[in-house]
């Protein structure tokens, strides 16, 4: 058998807290992602993707559009607090929850 120290249950603790909070989350970030675009751009948040990047994954302007969310977001705590680039507090795949389709693309001009 092994000792656990106190930090192993806290870490299991907040394991266990994390799981049990899904179905409130799932039910917040269905209702906040009412768009494919917003779903690409929550999904984008891995909290190491720069807003250039996440501009370019997404298709969407950050200035002009994904910032409000940001701020909404975070107020509705769906964001990790102080994350600098944002950091989304839970994947869509751990609420279950399906990813919008990528953004189009366009097409190349072929020369002729």
């Amino acid at each position: 058998m092994t000792d656990k120290t106190e930090l192993d249950y806290l870490a299991e603790i907040a394991r266990w807290t994390r799981e049990a909070a899904l179905p409130l989350f799932r039910e917040r970030v269905e209702r906040l992602l009412d768009t494919e675009a917003k779903k690409r751009a929550y999904a984008a948040m891995d909290g190491d993707a720069t807003k250039v990047a996440i501009e370019k994954a997404t298709g969407v302007n950050f200035s002009r559009d994904i910032n409000p969310w940001i701020k909404l977001w975070g107020a509705e705590g769906i964001l990790e607090k102080g994350s600098n680039p944002p950091k989304a507090t839970f994947t869509l795949a751990e609420l279950g929850i399906d990813p919008a389709p990528a953004k189009a693309t366009r097409a190349r001009k072929v020369a002729s």
